[in-house]
């Protein structure tokens, strides 16, 4: 009988041992290996969501026509600090407004009036999404995005995070299908003053309002509008069709419509001394207030039918200053006198007036004290009926060569013949070198019919 001998107990126990050491290693292998595997993935899926972060914004904000603010959450009168959101404003009125917003669960998207959605999984927590606007003089504003996510494990050893820094610029033009409101009233504005940072030119269609006062040419406007020009017009104002001369003028004004156009209608309605238009030339040079170049003047009337209409009023001249040349007729006033002048000034020669109407009066003050009609002159009288008629207590003709007593009542010795009633006698006088001789009519129906004498009846 063949014996077999078996492993002894020292054997048996060297064995077991380099089978738990070679375990142990394989073991410690697997771990380390399967461990590492995991962060790798872990750290993939961070940079992943990071690179869908990072690629979202950019395509979006080079998209976009408007790098509209950043703001933090969803306050947009908060400013950034950790969980920023990024408006953007967009051409296509469906994407717009575009916003990317954050919290510690994630990263979303909202375009328009659609549906927001989440840009990352729950793999992973965000711990902070900033945004920087920065604007670039003469060139689009830019964005610079800060990341920083983490990978979302309760194994502190997979709790890995990564971060990302970026700068993105907008491409296309500021373009708009919406109204541009300020988030609130009365504190932004558009340029700027000091320095100069200016829009190069504006153009609208509808109406522009504006509360305050509006400079041209001036940056301290002080009234509603405010104009400051060196060139020929400080302000032009043209109707359709309307064209203007090449002339000096601080103002100008020109239409050009069919039917009735008006090249200027000031108005004024005010609850004191209210002036249409105050016009004033003074220099060293000729001054000439205002001139009417052609075309029929109206006061008091829309419709002048001659070169000056007035209606509705006098026409009063004050002053009596003598115009400095010209042939015309001069209605004038010195304070005392008034005078109505046809005469060439240019020559001082006067030349003829004439006076058109049925009937001329001549007044004293209010009183009329003769007039002129296609019978004859009447003095006295307002129907004369004959080419002379005078009537009156006091109606005496003198006919006189130089009246040395004007305040007389009777002929002097230097006048030629009076024509006079004294009671019921008719009086003719005569003088004869200083010899006054009177004819006497009685008008009382006595038998005498005239006598004659030197004695004044």
């Amino acid at each position: 009988m063949k014996y077999q001998r078996g492993f002894s107990l020292v054997e048996l126990l060297v064995y077991a041992a380099i089978f738990a050491i070679v375990t142990g290693v394989l073991t410690g292998i697997l771990v380390v290996g399967t461990r590492t595997q995991t962060r790798e993935k872990a750290g993939g899926e961070v940079n992943q969501q990071l690179s869908l972060i990072l690629t979202t914004v950019e395509r979006l904000v080079r998209q976009s026509s408007l790098i509209e603010k950043v703001y933090e959450g969803t306050d947009e009168g908060v400013a950034c600090t950790t969980f920023c959101s990024l408006k953007l404003r967009m051409s296509d009125a469906s994407l717009d407004p575009t916003v990317i917003r954050s919290d510690a669960n994630g990263v979303y998207l909202k375009q328009g009036a659609g549906a927001e959605v989440t840009l990352t999984t729950s793999r992973v927590v965000v711990n902070s999404l900033t945004f920087t606007k920065y604007e670039i003089a003469g060139a689009h504003a830019t964005v610079q995005m800060d990341a920083t996510l983490t990978y979302n494990s309760s194994n502190p050893q997979l709790a890995i995070s990564k971060t990302i820094q970026s700068a993105i610029a907008r491409v296309s033009a500021a373009t708009f299908d919406a109204d541009l409101l300020p988030n609130t009233d009365n504190t932004y504005s558009i340029g700027q003053l000091a320095p100069d940072l200016r829009w190069k030119n504006g153009r609208l269609s509808g109406d522009l309002t504006v509360a305050g006062n509006v400079g041209i040419g001036t940056t301290s406007p002080s009234v509603s509008l405010h104009v400051v020009s060196s060139g020929t017009s400080a302000v032009r104002i043209l109707g359709s069709g309307g064209s203007l001369d090449a002339v000096a003028a601080a103002l100008q004004v020109a239409g050009g419509l069919s039917g009735t156009s008006y090249g200027g209608y000031f108005t004024e309605r005010g609850s004191g001394t209210n002036i249409g238009i105050y016009a004033s030339a003074e220099g060293s040079g000729t001054n000439y207030a205002a001139i009417f170049n052609s075309g029929n003047v109206g006061i008091g009337t829309t419709s002048p039918t001659a070169v000056l209409t007035v209606a509705s009023g006098r026409l009063q001249a004050t002053g009596g200053a003598l115009p400095s040349g010209g042939t015309g007729m001069e209605i004038g006033h010195d304070g005392t006198t008034g005078f109505v002048t046809s005469i060439n000034r240019g020559t001082s020669v006067y030349k003829d007036l004439q006076i058109a109407a049925s009937t001329t009066l001549f007044n004293i003050g209010l009183s009329e004290k003769m007039r002129l009609n296609s019978t004859g002159l009447g003095i006295g009288t307002t129907a004369p009926q004959s080419k002379l008629h005078i009537e009156g207590a006091s109606g005496w003709l003198i006919l006189d060569e130089q009246d040395t007593n004007p305040t007389a009542t009777e002929l002097d010795a230097n006048d030629s013949i009076a024509i006079y009633t004294k009671g019921n006698i008719l009086v003719i006088a005569f003088n004869n070198a200083g010899t006054i001789t009177y004819l006497k009519i009685a008008l009382d129906g006595s038998t005498t019919t005239w006598t004659q004498g030197t004695g004044a009846p």
